[in-house]
């Protein structure tokens, strides 16, 4: 019996290397370029209704703390405030903390645009980041108003006496058509589309597979002339006949346009752009 359970063992050990064998190749995904809203473009369309952007530009805080002690007095040193923000109960997000200051610029903290409607509860609470503990400061509950959606900096003055410094605004726009893809040899396939893109507003949708770019078919497209060609989109747009996951076709322009990416979906985003 010997040979076999030895020829058994070889032939399943032979099965079981068959799929590692015949797996498919792995397509490295390639963005398109997504840069600054440029200077002096009509921004069209508009962001989409309740989606706006905020942050928190700055602080004052109270010269005392919270029990009538000079800061120094009850802690050594000045606080190392920051901004934690609340929407509906749920953080949204805070900044970095500034050392030893009473009147923080919360530089390089977090930014964006959020999806929220106006009647919203937002909560700001100024903090004290301590070294073994961080202590509060002093904390405020509003209603989000259609009148504080505005470019400018807008105070939340603190019952304590300190002051948070917020921009509510439209939503911010980035610039391009908002599509990834991959390529299998001369084809392309789109692998994600943002929604809300210009891509999007195309037509164009995840698993699409392109077949001709202006006119010209992929298979006639090397590689790098469909890479060169999806990167460097021409003021006029680039014509595009696709392919649907259910083998439906569209025949689409692709022109670069505004994009209102949400905060939680901007981490491919250069940081700039966020």
């Amino acid at each position: 019996m010997l040979p076999l359970l030895r020829t058994v063992s070889v032939a399943l050990l032979l099965a079981a290397s068959l799929p590692l064998s015949g797996c498919g190749a792995v397509y490295p995904e390639l963005g398109t370029t997504i840069s600054a809203m440029p200077a002096g473009v009509p921004v069209e369309p508009p962001p989409p209704e309740g989606r706006y952007y905020f942050e928190v530009v700055r602080a004052v805080v109270p010269a005392r703390t919270r029990d009538g002690r000079d800061w120094v007095q009850a802690f050594g040193s000045l606080p190392d405030p920051y901004v934690k923000v609340f929407l509906e109960g749920k953080e949204l997000w805070r900044t970095s903390s500034v050392r030893d200051s009473l009147e923080p610029r919360f530089e390089g903290s977090p930014t964006g645009n959020i999806d929220f409607v106006l009647g919203s509860e937002l909560r700001i609470e100024l903090w004290d980041a301590g070294a073994l503990n961080d202590h509060p400061i002093d904390h405020r509950k509003l209603r989000v108003q259609a009148e504080m959606i505005d470019a400018a900096e807008q105070a939340v003055d603190l019952p304590a006496g300190g002051t948070v410094f917020i921009k509510l605004a439209p939503a911010r726009p980035v610039w391009g058509v908002g599509l990834w893809y991959d390529l299998r040899k001369s084809s392309a396939k789109l692998t994600r589309v943002l929604d809300g893109s210009p891509a999007w507003r195309a037509g164009l949708r995840k698993g699409d597979r392109v077949l001709a770019i202006d006119g010209r078919s992929t298979d006639a497209l090397g590689a790098d002339d469909i890479r060169s060609r999806l990167n460097a989109l021409p003021a006029a747009g680039l014509k595009l006949d696709v392919q649907h996951a259910d083998g439906s076709t569209l025949q689409a322009v692709l022109k670069e346009g505004p994009m209102y990416i949400r905060r939680d979906e901007a981490s491919f985003l250069p940081k700039d752009l966020r």
